[in-house]
């Protein structure tokens, strides 16, 4: 069993814990502008994480959808480097709409970290078509409607690491 495999054993700790957050919402829901307020709470020293990265190239954004695994894996890599770090906080900027999209992260940060999930209100206060409307991220809407339609609610990291969907 390899370090990080050790670190993602089922222990939570509480008490001065750093925090992990875990935000969720649809493209175009303001997940980024969110994950920016709560950086600049910590005084802009945690990270932000999100597969989106992976995408952008000499500053363009290019999605490409048969590289979404790798992206994904990419951004857990940094997750992992960044508890490494003891960075705080650790803010995971990504749509999350289903238990199995946020598990991963889940058992990363539950050994260290005090995790919280975050829903962006316009992920449900705006239309699906406004949404895609701000994302303009080439994501069809009907693989935003999808999404919407798989989100599932978290009350807490039990149900995320226990929960099918």
């Amino acid at each position: 069993m390899n370090q990080r495999q050790k670190k993602s054993k089922m222990y939570l700790g509480f008490g001065d814990s750093p925090d992990l957050f875990i935000l969720r919402g649809l493209p175009g829901s303001k997940k980024s502008q969110l994950a920016r307020e709560i950086n600049a709470l910590y005084g802009h020293t945690g990270v932000i994480l999100s597969t989106d990265d992976f995408f952008i190239k000499n500053r363009k954004y290019n999605f490409d959808y048969s590289q979404l695994a790798e992206a994904h894996a990419w951004n857990q890599d940094r997750a992992w480097d960044a508890i490494d770090d003891n960075e705080n906080p650790i803010i995971i900027d990504n749509t999350n709409m289903r238990f199995r999209d946020m598990r991963r992260y889940v058992e990363m940060g539950c050994n260290e970290y005090y995790i919280t999930f975050k829903t962006t209100p316009d992920t449900f206060w705006c239309s699906v078509e406004e949404l895609h409307k701000r994302a303009n991220c080439g994501i069809p809407i009907s693989v935003m409607y999808r999404m919407k339609e798989n989100y599932r609610r978290a009350k807490n990291i039990y149900q995320v690491l226990n929960g099918s969907d």
